[in-house]
């Protein structure tokens, strides 16, 4: 099995969802650095990338995220919570939930298609690479429909 069939989904989802950058990524898994770089390229993982980080739904979840993770931090100690931190933790939660009302078709429909997306990257790749062919184009047929030519949020 090739490398890329090995590690390629692994590598563009740590590029593209996780926001990690080549070198992280070679050091994580087991591939160059120029071969991260090839595939990227082909790819157009940071065309992918930019679809993914815009959708709303993707900085909601982000968010709550960071919000559980300094929640979890502060289970460990046995001191009350600062007044400041707690301020914080409800300004991310609530800053997710603002998110989460703006969610819209386009966002939605993105974060869907990305979601099939990988999804037939691990089940039939062929499908998979059918429709990566297309993917990018529609992402900016749909935020032009919707939005207006050149109109990023």
């Amino acid at each position: 099995m090739s490398k890329k069939a090995t590690y390629g989904v692994q590598c563009e989802n740590l590029y593209v969802r996780d926001g990690r950058n080549v070198s992280e990524i070679s050091r994580i898994l087991p591939v160059t650095i120029p071969t991260i770089s090839k595939w990227k390229i082909a790819g157009e993982w940071d065309r992918k990338r930019d679809v993914f980080m815009r959708s709303s739904v993707i900085a909601s979840e982000m968010l709550l995220s960071e919000a559980v993770a300094l929640l979890k931090n502060r289970e460990a100690s046995d001191e009350p919570m600062p007044a400041k931190e707690a301020d914080a933790i409800v300004k991310i939660i609530s800053a997710a939930k603002r998110l989460e009302e703006k969610t819209d078709f386009p966002e939605t429909a993105l974060v869907v298609l990305g979601e099939l997306l990988q999804f037939l990257k691990e089940r039939d790749r062929e499908a998979a690479k059918a429709l990566d062919r297309n993917v990018t184009d529609f992402s900016e047929y749909v935020w032009g429909k919707y939005r207006g030519p050149g109109v990023r949020t």
